[in-house]
């Protein structure tokens, strides 16, 4: 005999309200939340009872990091049904509370959300204490012990007294181009593969093997007692025998083939830092990973790739205080209409240069501060600088449209970024319609959902979007006109080869073609050779940016460059 609705709805309302967490719920069709009592208790007050998608993120990760926010996002968009985490709440009466958070995603049969909820309990709270497992917490796809419990063991081996002389292992195993997999199968695919990976590598575990779920498509494996390095080189190829069988997929239509990269350390038991134990091995990853992504690859930790580390330490303590030791500058690189040959707009990039880490590649900087989450407060920087560079160029006699600045995911999913971007932008009294916000594929391949909301917020405030890289993500094409984008940058993968690939070739005029029938802008990046502004011009691509015209220059001779226009042939 089934229960009235009625009477489940109100049997449901009683256990929201008598539970032992704070939980809240959200409906993604009506952006109603509620929320119990212990959820006031922890967050200090009663919360808003409408959120939009953005807001909720605000509302649940305000004092976490920005990786959290993207990973809840991901998780949201995807068929996952479970997100775990751990943070802090602030309250101003009770001060920092550390708290454990899970979220759980109630999906229809097609995947689509119907309800969020969130279970969230401090670390004081008494169901908590003395639970035998709580050093062992699990990932909710793969019930392989998480990254939490690999930290927990990590720490245990690393210092054990009396076994100071034991040598010990930390693999990270990365699955290659496993975004494809996502992309191209989608995501409920991408979990499943997840599982099997997961299931063939929990078959290493031993009395001395654990297993553990890492963040994505990352493993990593702890090894005990290793006594020599053949002993890790067996199980290396104990991790590449999990690979060799396919994996079906589309009800075994299809059989997927993947590889691996591993990198390792070994370690003893004398008391060495967790922390610099993982650097290690994703040093090693790093160094696998630059062999390709189409077959097996493992590289070992060694004192070569030390000085990485050390210097990834040195970049992050120059970005911490980069305000006050002006290690940052910017440069501008012209983008130039190719009718005529004048300046049409202009591309702000960063440079950082200090005694201590000399002079630095973005490619190199770019990525740790975005780890570290040290992009935020860079990334305002520029906008603060671009904002008054714009102004000051006008003044002395630049005539172009926009100054483009680049924004990254973490920038994009950080707490508030529309409405500080929208200070900054009116504190400097700067029309909005003069800056560009430049953003990859891969941001909105990160959150489609969440990222369209954003940029329509920038748009309507007056910033143009460009999508940068474009054509390098196929799946592109499927957000194209989802999103508020104004300009396409065709990657200079393809400027390259344009005049003697002919798959190059039609792939820029396709862009061109798409582009001029949706009403949309086209820069053609990387030009470097006459002979491909040629091309270009022929297919008759409105803007141009490369060394053809001008190399990135600072701001004073960019100025001295183009106050005065000169036609260029």
């Amino acid at each position: 005999m089934q229960l009235p609705r009625e009477k489940l709805q109100l049997l449901y309302e009683n256990l929201f309200q008598l539970v032992d967490c704070g939980v809240g719920e959200w409906d993604p069709q009506t952006h109603k939340f509620s929320a119990n009592i212990y959820w006031e208790i922890l967050y200090g007050g009663k919360p808003p009872q409408t959120l939009d998608f953005g807001g909720l993120i605000n509302l649940l990760f305000q004092w976490h990091p920005a990786t959290d926010r993207q990973r809840f996002v991901r998780a949201y968009e995807s068929r996952e049904t479970c997100y775990r985490t751990s943070g802090s709440v602030v309250d101003e009466r009770q001060g920092v509370k550390e708290v454990s958070e899970t979220f759980y995603f109630l999906r229809g049969d097609d995947g689509t959300p119907l309800r969020v909820l969130c279970c969230v309990s401090d670390s004081d709270h008494f169901y908590l204490k003395d639970r035998p497992d709580m050093g062992h917490s699990y990932d909710a796809l793969t019930m392989l012990p998480d990254r939490n419990s690999m930290l927990a063991t990590l720490s245990e081996v690393a210092f054990q007294p009396g076994s100071i002389f034991q040598q010990n292992a930390l693999l990270v195993i990365d699955v290659n181009q496993f975004a494809r997999v996502n992309n191209h199968y989608g995501y409920s695919t991408g979990d499943y593969v997840i599982q099997e990976i997961a299931q063939r590598l929990a078959a290493l575990k031993s009395s001395r093997v654990c297993v553990y779920r890492g963040e994505s498509n990352n493993f990593t494996i702890i090894s005990r007692s290793i006594s020599h390095v053949d002993e890790l080189d067996w199980l290396v190829k104990q991790v590449y025998s999990c690979f060799e069988t396919p994996f079906p997929v589309n009800a075994g239509k299809r059989k997927l083939m993947l590889t691996v990269s591993v990198g390792a350390t070994t370690f003893y038991s004398d008391g060495e830092e967790p922390d610099t134990i993982i650097s290690c091995a994703f040093a090693a990853l790093k160094r696998a990973k630059q062999n390709g992504n189409f077959g097996n690859n493992f590289a070992l930790f060694n004192q070569s790739l030390l000085v990485g580390i050390q210097q990834r330490e040195r970049i992050i303590s120059v970005l911490e205080k980069h305000r006050e030791n002006h290690c940052l500058k910017l440069f501008f690189q012209p983008q130039i209409n190719s009718a005529n040959n004048r300046l049409h707009a202009l591309e702000a990039l960063l440079r950082m240069d200090s005694p201590q880490t000399g002079f630095v590649l973005p490619s190199d900087f770019i990525p740790i501060a975005e780890e570290t989450g040290l992009i935020i407060d860079v990334g305002y920087w520029v906008l603060e600088e671009c904002c008054r560079a714009a102004k000051r160029f006008h003044w002395q006699g630049l005539q172009f449209h926009t100054l483009a600045v680049n924004i990254s995911l973490v920038q994009l999913m950080s707490p508030n970024f529309v409405e500080k971007v929208k200070k900054i932008v009116t504190a400097a009294d700067l029309d909005p319609s003069w800056l560009e916000f430049e953003i990859t594929e891969s941001v909105l391949m990160n959150s489609v959902e969440y990222g369209a909301h954003l940029l329509m917020e920038l748009k309507k405030f007056g910033i143009n979007i460009t999508l940068d890289d474009f054509g390098l993500e196929y799946s592109s094409l499927n957000y194209i006109r989802a999103l508020s984008i104004d300009t396409l940058k065709i990657d200079k993968v393809f400027v390259d080869t344009i005049c003697n690939d002919s798959k190059s070739k039609s792939i820029v005029e396709m862009i061109l073609n798409m582009a001029r029938q949706i009403g949309m802008e086209v820069v053609a990046e990387g030009v470097e050779t006459y002979e491909q502004l040629e091309e270009l011009r022929r297919m008759l691509c409105p803007i141009i940016q490369g060394y053809y015209f001008c190399r990135p220059l600072p701001e004073s001779e960019i100025t001295e460059k183009y106050k005065i226009e000169i036609p260029v042939r």
